[in-house]
């Protein structure tokens, strides 16, 4: 079950993330300061794309969800920008035909984990491979499983949020449901929102998705089965921040 994300929900109910506001910075101060072709895959509503742009990098986001991409689109011509700098590709990871070739590429906010089969989680890094210029590089940054929380088969009401959505003018309230999959690796989230309408109704909503979990070894190991050369991590946003068992997050460059 793919992850379709609420695209008016999805700015504010991550806003409270600090990391979202340092990931893409980071990403950016280990590139040449020169221009570069970058490709920004599962790019959503373009939080990465437009900001990668900005600077004077060419960008392409991709994404299979039309909705968030018309979103993306949204904002990027809100500011002015250009398609030629922030272009967005509606298309599967796994299966996508990009005539481009890129410097670097990106996947951010844990979004290489909705692959939660070998199979795939392979065919998007081998995909990812062929678009890469020689010695360009790949970016994955995913969390850390924290092996007290996956030792839980069931959790609920976990994360709680509140958001404020100018669109619906009102608050909304997230809680996350997490149960075990039935295979090994495997869970099945759902993201429960509640708000009221303007005439004071009471609504909700649901996302429910599959998602696994990986190890800094095992995400090695499938960096290089799929022909990667050689891979770096770091456990958070500094150059200096070495890969430690309770680091909070896995942040991989994998080169070609």
């Amino acid at each position: 079950m793919s992850y379709r994300a609420q695209p008016d929900f999805y700015d504010a109910e991550n806003a409270q993330l600090d990391f979202l506001h340092r990931d893409v910075g980071f990403y950016l101060s280990m590139l040449p300061k020169k221009p570069q072709q970058l490709l920004s895959l599962a790019c959503g509503n373009g939080r990465t794309v437009l900001p990668m742009a900005d600077v004077g990098h060419k960008v392409v986001g991709v994404d299979y969800d039309r909705a968030m991409l018309e979103h993306a689109v949204s904002k990027r011509d809100a500011v002015g920008m250009s398609a030629r700098h922030a272009k967005f590709v509606e298309a599967d990871l796994r299966t996508m035909k990009l005539d481009e070739r890129f410097d670097h590429a990106s996947i951010f906010f844990n979004s290489f984990l909705v692959f939660t089969t070998t199979s795939d989680q392979s065919a998007v890094l081998k995909n990812v491979l062929n678009v890469l210029k020689p010695k360009g590089s790949l970016w994955i940054d995913i969390f850390n499983p924290d092996l007290a929380r996956i030792a839980e088969p069931e959790v609920d009401n976990a994360d709680p949020r509140v958001f404020f959505v100018p669109s619906l003018g009102t608050s909304v309230t997230r809680l996350t449901s997490i149960r075990a999959g039935k295979q090994a690796q495997i869970r099945e989230v759902t993201f429960k929102y509640q708000w009221h309408d303007a005439q004071g109704r009471a609504r909700k909503s649901s996302t429910r998705f599959s998602m696994t979990y990986l190890f800094p070894r095992e995400l090695e190991l499938l960096l290089h089965h799929a022909g990667f050369s050689r891979v770096e991590m770091w456990g958070d946003y500094k150059k200096s921040s070495t890969l430690q068992s309770d680091s909070s997050r896995i942040i991989a460059r994998a080169w070609k």
